[in-house]
């Protein structure tokens, strides 16, 4: 073998070794990604540790699922809004729906605690300072 030789099998197994490394890395981000997305999911507690913080979700008349999930998310009493989205699909029957209304929620809820709530009328308590 040639200088040159060993010098280009060197280069090749140097890249082939980044190669794996750099996929390697790809697959570990997936897999944390996607393990925490289902742990928010399923088995997730709330945004914040008790006690949380109260704050109000307004839900309009016609207003999407996905959307009340996205202003959750927005306001800070949800993590992700895909997840809580899902959870609300998950967690409501054929015969309920979300309630328009102004909500109190606290933080520390978990995304089925909440969906309960936003599937019965709100009182007007509820929303009082």
């Amino acid at each position: 073998m040639t200088l040159k030789t060993t010098s280009q099998n060197m280069v090749k197994i140097s890249i082939r070794i980044a190669v794996c490394v750099i996929v390697m890395l790809g697959i570990f981000l997936c897999a944390k990604n996607a393990y925490t997305f289902g742990r928010d999911l399923f088995a997730g507690g709330g945004h914040d540790r008790a006690p949380g913080h109260d704050l109000i979700l307004t839900v309009s008349e016609g207003e999407s699922e996905y959307d009340i999930a996205k202003d959750a998310a927005d306001i800070g009493i949800v993590k992700s809004a895909l997840a809580f989205y899902l959870q609300i699909k998950l967690y409501t029957g054929e015969d309920e729906k979300i309630v328009p209304g102004d909500y109190r929620l606290n933080s520390s809820k978990t995304g089925e605690e909440l969906v309960e709530i936003l599937t019965t009328p709100p009182e007007e308590e509820n929303t009082q300072e």
